[in-house]
């Protein structure tokens, strides 16, 4: 009897210590799957995408500070102080940018990059500083001071499109380790949890209905995990391909080259280079509307704190000359003092910058075109208003223009449909809210509200 029982409990015994085994294997592999999908993730979302966006965001700065300091060179019609005020916004904005990537997480075979990078921006100081102080007198001295000019911005433009290539390398390492991952480590995984189900189906009913519960829990961790690395391979994929860095440096030679072709016989280059441009600029446009949303749900650090009213004021004369090129009168109204948001100058200013551009963007053809920022107290919140006279929204519309990808029924302007949609994911994630009041043919008022700093 006992050597009968013996005999029946050893294919028992075996197939609990194969299940065992199995168990034991895919908590080992699954553990490794998700270490390596965390690691990729925490590259591309909290250095590689934040990098390219920064690096993206200092060309833009550059390329403006080349062509004002130009212009101030040459003594282009137009108010001086005016110029050299918006000389220094610029040198803040780029200075700003360069403090940004500094904090951000420094790969180490990125160090020599910012140190590259450290020195051709203080080159470029010093040939701004040089230029600004001269006077436009003409002669080879002021040859000299543009050739430096020029070498000055295309060395640091060169230095910047390197590091958002060595950016985008690493976000596609990363998209080959899930890769790796998605086309090894689960299928494997998933032949031990089928080996490990067919041991336990002929266990005893308990552990056919434990094994049955661990296939199940696994199946659920199996399918998020699959998500999860569909959804980062996809991302990398787009930093990878898409944001190629030799977008930066065609731009600013196309930049170069528009600055240089002023003759009469040039209208047909000039008109080349310009639609060049503009095709470069609506491709950095989609993409950075892609990555500020991809990184837009993020928590913000614990203290961080941002002026109201100096975003504001910083923000309207960035775009004033946006707006007068548009014909649109960008007024704002007067701004409590003091005011402070639990919330990083960086966000509010992407935030503004979101709801005045698409004010500015979409306030069609009527006689009256202005747009009006405002401040108000709300309790433990700062309200901030962004009002129109543009075609209002339609009733249907507003329930899903804070929605990814949605747009008006009657909107023209080229974009993705993700501003709105930015701008609601970094105010909830920041504690606030977002609303919008319109009436169709008597414009919209966009706003948000975010708490109070303590």
């Amino acid at each position: 009897m006992n050597m009968r029982i013996h005999l029946h409990l050893r294919p028992l015994i075996a197939a609990i210590a194969l299940m065992t085994m199995g168990l034991l294997a895919s908590v080992m592999i699954m553990s490794r799957v998700s270490r390596t999908l965390f690691d990729a993730h925490r590259a591309i979302a909290e250095n590689s995408a934040p990098t390219v966006v920064v690096l993206d965001t200092a060309q833009a700065h550059l390329r403006r500070l080349h062509m004002l300091v130009v212009e101030q060179m040459l003594g282009a019609p137009g108010d001086p102080g005016v110029r050299s005020s918006a000389i220094e916004t610029a040198r803040r904005g780029l200075a700003h940018d360069m403090e940004l990537y500094s904090a951000l997480p420094i790969d180490p075979g990125e160090v020599s990059l910012v140190g590259a990078i450290r020195e051709s921006l203080a080159q470029l100081n010093d040939v701004v500083d040089r230029a600004i102080a001269s006077a436009p007198r003409g002669d080879a001295s002021e040859l000299g001071l543009a050739r430096d000019l020029d070498s000055a911005v295309g060395d640091l433009g060169l230095d910047l499109a390197r590091a958002s290539e060595f950016s985008a390398d690493l976000a596609t390492r990363s998209a080959a380790r899930v890769a790796g991952v998605y086309h090894t480590d689960l299928p494997i995984a998933a032949g031990i949890l089928a080996l490990t189900f067919v041991a336990g189906a002929g266990t005893l009913a308990l552990t056919y209905r434990a094994v049955r519960r661990a296939e199940a829990l696994a199946g659920r961790s199996l399918a998020a995990v699959e998500g999860r690395a569909e959804e980062l391979e996809a991302f990398a994929g787009r930093v990878a391909h898409d944001l190629l860095s030799p977008l930066m440096v065609v731009s600013l030679a196309l930049d170069l080259a528009d600055r240089r072709l002023t003759g009469a016989e040039d209208g047909a280059a000039r008109s080349a280079v310009e639609r060049a441009v503009m095709t470069l600029q609506r491709v950095r446009r989609f993409v950075s509307d892609l990555l500020e949303f991809a990184r837009a749900g993020a928590r913000p650090p614990p203290g961080v704190r941002a002026g109201v009213e100096e975003a504001i004021h910083d923000v309207a004369e960035e775009l004033t000359p946006i707006a007068r090129d548009a014909g649109v009168d960008l007024r704002v109204e007067p701004l409590p003092a003091g005011r402070v948001v639990a919330c990083s100058p960086g966000v509010l200013s992407s935030l503004l910058s979101n709801l005045l551009q698409n004010a500015i963007k979409f306030i069609g053809g009527g006689e009256e075109r202005r747009v009006t920022v405002r401040a108000l107290d709300a309790g433990g919140e700062v309200r901030v208003e962004v009002e129109d006279t543009g075609p209002g929204v339609d009733p249907e519309d507003r329930t899903r223009l804070f929605e990814p990808y949605a747009r008006g029924r009657d909107a023209k302007a080229p974009g993705l449909g993700l501003g709105l949609a930015t701008v609601r994911r970094l105010v909830e994630s920041h504690g606030g809210h977002v609303g919008v009041r319109s009436a169709p043919g008597h414009g919209s008022v966009f706003w948000f509200s975010l708490p109070v700093a303590a």
